[in-house]
């Protein structure tokens, strides 16, 4: 029966390639050579009928495929050596459109290849690398891939390929690095993907899979790059992931995971990028996240996390970026932050955070983005938040923070986006704020400022927004504000 497939189909076109090396081999007699070298001519003729049957569309990408010796000089196809057969095929990017079904239907007199494809031919195969990503082929992945059993790199990314990830691929024993992202695949992870104890590399990312992540994921213990994220994943996560000691990148992100955070997850040591945002995930922050001390980036925004920020978290010496925003965490900032001094970005918001913000704070010299907006947080705004003319982002609304505007943020040029609205903010605005060359909106609304509006928002070139309402500015509207000739909006009602 023919597949109506894309990679079953290729999986015969690899075999043809495969038994098309085969002629060469110094052992073969007179006789069996004629008849191998038939085979050849006919393989040859199988890829240039598969080639004729894709779309018009970059087909001229294939036009060294002619002839009868694929291993000499056809284009994407690499042989190591004639015994071997072909071992490399990269067709990566051409912009290739088509199923590979069309090869199946095909006769191709003596070969075997004209229904299914034979076990024993698969495991002949010395096919190392096989990628065709960033083409338009569809169909779904047969359960035949499994009997490429030499492949150690998969790579059908960004692609239409459609249907479940067959069991048989866990049969792929030499397997190393394996990409089937930015499809649209679909049904559970397989089990069986836990047998692949060499895969370093699974990237599933941005397909339409559904239900949990299953727990054999524990036995791939050399995987250093684990990318689920942006599928319809489903349940905990598995406490087995706490065996992926060489871990450096976890991405789970955009899925409808839930339960905690699995204590064990403190043992991925080797951790670089952990990012877990936009689940359903709940319960506190495990306390052993400190453990993971070379963390570049922790994104644990938008899901259902309660309890306090664990002071552990200040052991991350080498965090660059903090997300835990969109959570139902409480408590106080923890004074341990201020270990975090190569911080650049830090969202806390739209959490039920309290208490005032530590002292060390101030450590953060590198912060370029600073979220603390929707929460409960009292006292004054940390002092030295702009002391290194690095701040770009600072927004901290809808909090009660009482005292001046920083003294740090006058001399702040660096300053794209300010948003102080919304608290109990005292101060003179003719004193507190300067000349901003990139400013592009500030919000100070709703706060207890007074004294009289500044020319100098008239040099803010790129200043879009400015709202100042619901204050206690006096005096007039200074003529030279004429000159922020990007001003959209300019609200100072209610002073």
């Amino acid at each position: 029966m023919a597949f109506k497939v894309l990679f079953c189909s290729l999986a015969l076109l690899l075999v043809s390639l495969l038994r098309f090396a085969t002629f060469a081999s110094c052992t073969t007699s007179p006789v069996t050579a004629t008849a191998e070298v038939g085979k050849a001519f006919k393989e040859a003729e199988a890829l240039l009928n598969w080639k004729a049957s894709l779309d018009n569309q970059n087909k001229s990408l294939l036009s060294s495929w002619v002839g009868d010796r694929p291993c000499i000089n056809w284009v994407g196809i690499t042989c190591d050596d004639l015994e071997l057969g072909v071992t490399r095929l990269n067709l990566s990017s051409f912009g290739l459109k088509g199923k590979m079904g069309n090869l199946s239907t095909m006769n191709l007199q003596n070969n075997e290849l004209s229904g299914s494809i034979p076990r024993e031919i698969g495991m002949m195969g010395k096919l190392y690398t096989l990628l065709l990503l960033n083409n338009n082929f569809s169909g779904s992945i047969p359960q035949e891939v499994g009997m490429m059993r030499s492949l150690n790199q998969l790579d059908l990314s960004n692609n239409s390929l459609i249907g479940p990830i067959p069991s048989s691929i866990g049969n792929l024993s030499e397997l190393q690095q394996l990409y089937l992202y930015s499809n649209s695949i679909s049904g559970s992870i397989p089990e069986e993907l836990g047998f692949l104890k060499h895969l370093w590399v699974l990237q599933l990312l941005d397909n339409s899979l559904t239900g949990p992540i299953p727990a054999s994921i524990g036995k791939m213990v050399e995987l250093s790059d684990l990318k689920l994220s942006s599928n319809n994943l489903f349940g905990p996560i598995p406490t087995m992931i706490g065996n992926l000691t060489k871990l450096t990148t976890l991405t789970l992100f955009s899925n409808e995971l839930s339960g905690s955070i699995p204590a064990s997850i403190g043992n991925l040591t080797s951790l670089s990028l952990l990012n877990l945002y936009e689940n359903q995930i709940s319960g506190p922050i495990p306390t052993t996240i400190g453990n993971l001390t070379k963390l570049i980036t922790l994104g644990l925004s938008d899901n259902k996390l309660s309890g306090s920020i664990p002071a552990s978290i200040g052991h991350l010496a080498a965090l660059s970026i903090l997300f835990v925003n969109g959570n139902q965490l409480s408590g106080s900032i923890p004074s341990t932050i201020g270990n975090l001094t190569m911080l650049t970005n830090l969202n806390l918001g739209m959490n039920n955070l309290s208490g005032s913000v530590p002292v060390g704070m101030n450590n953060l010299t590198r912060l370029t983005n600073l979220q603390l907006f929707d929460n409960n947080f009292v006292g004054q705004l940390p002092p030295q938040i702009c002391q290194s003319g690095t701040l770009v982002n600072f927004t901290a609304i809808n909090n009660h923070f009482i005292g001046p505007i920083p003294k740090s943020l006058k001399n702040c040029s660096s300053l794209v986006r300010v948003r102080l609205d919304g608290n109990h903010l005292t101060g003179n605005i003719a004193e507190d704020f300067d000349i901003y060359p990139n400013l592009n909106y500030i919000d100070l609304s709703s706060n207890n400022l007074y004294g009289v509006l500044s020319s100098k928002w008239g040099q803010c070139h790129n200043l879009t927004n400015l709202k100042i309402s619901n204050n206690k500015i006096s005096g007039s509207i200074p003529p030279e504000i004429g000159n922020a000739t990007m001003l959209g909006v300019l609200d100072l009602s209610s002073n």
